[in-house]
C-alpha cells in the first residue's frame, strides 16, 4: 500500500510539473520535496532546493529526516528521493543519462521507453542498473545494494574488476549480470563482487 501511494504521488507530481516547467539544456527539475532538502553544483556549497530548480549534470542532491524531493526528468518520467540518501545526477546527455545514488533509497518511474541507441543507468558502489522503461527501487546501503522492481524488468551489471583479456568474454559477463522481472527484490554486495573477482 505504502509502494502504491508512493507511485501514485510520482505520477500525480510528473503531470503537473510537465504542465508548469521547461527545460533548457541537459537539466532535470525539483517538481516537489518536503522536509529538509539541499542541492550542491560541486560537492562542497550547499543550498536549499526550491520548486523549478534546474540540476545540471554533476549537481547533487540530499535529503534529510523524514524528507524526500520529486524530480522531472522530461520526457523521460520522475524518481523520488526518500529520505537520508544522498544522489548524483553525473550524466545527462540526450542519449546517456546515469545516476549515481551514494546512499539511501531511490524511487524510479521512467515512463516513456528509451530508444535505440539510449541509456538510462543508476549507479551505485555494488551495481549498475540498466533500465528501458520501467517502475522499480533502488537503494544503496553501506557495501549493499537492493533492487526492487514494481513493473519491467530492470538488467543489473556488478561493479567488478576485469581484466582486459576478459572484457569481452561472454560467459563472464553472463556471470556479472542479473534481470530482475517485476515483482521481484534482489540485494547484491561488495562481498560477492570481491570473490567473484578473485575467481576471475
Amino acid at each position: 500500500m505504502k509502494r502504491c501511494k508512493i507511485l501514485i504521488s510520482l505520477l500525480l507530481s510528473a503531470i503537473f510539473a510537465a504542465m508548469a516547467f521547461s527545460v533548457s539544456g541537459d537539466a532535470y527539475l525539483v517538481s516537489l520535496y518536503v522536509g529538509s532538502v539541499k542541492y550542491s553544483q560541486n560537492g562542497k556549497k550547499w543550498a536549499k532546493v526550491f520548486p523549478e530548480l534546474e540540476l545540471k549534470e554533476k549537481s547533487m542532491v540530499k535529503t534529510g529526516i523524514k524528507s524526500y524531493c520529486d524530480i522531472l526528468m522530461p520526457e523521460r518520467g520522475t524518481f523520488r528521493i526518500l529520505d537520508n540518501t544522498l544522489v548524483q545526477m553525473a550524466q545527462l546527455k540526450q542519449q546517456m543519462e546515469k545516476i549515481k545514488i551514494k546512499n539511501g533509497k531511490v524511487v524510479f518511474n521512467i515512463s516513456r521507453k528509451l530508444g535505440q541507441g539510449e541509456s538510462f543507468i543508476v549507479e551505485t558502489s555494488v551495481a549498475n542498473a540498466a533500465v528501458r522503461g520501467t517502475q522499480f527501487e533502488v537503494s544503496a546501503t553501506g557495501e549493499k545494494t537492493g533492487v526492487s522492481v514494481v513493473e519491467g524488468s530492470v538488467v543489473i551489471q556488478r561493479n567488478v574488476d576485469i581484466p582486459e583479456e576478459y572484457q569481452d568474454d561472454e560467459e563472464i559477463q553472463e556471470a556479472l549480470t542479473v534481470e530482475i522481472p517485476a515483482n521481484k527484490f534482489i540485494e547484491l554486495t561488495a562481498e560477492e563482487n570481491r570473490q567473484l573477482e578473485e575467481q576471475i
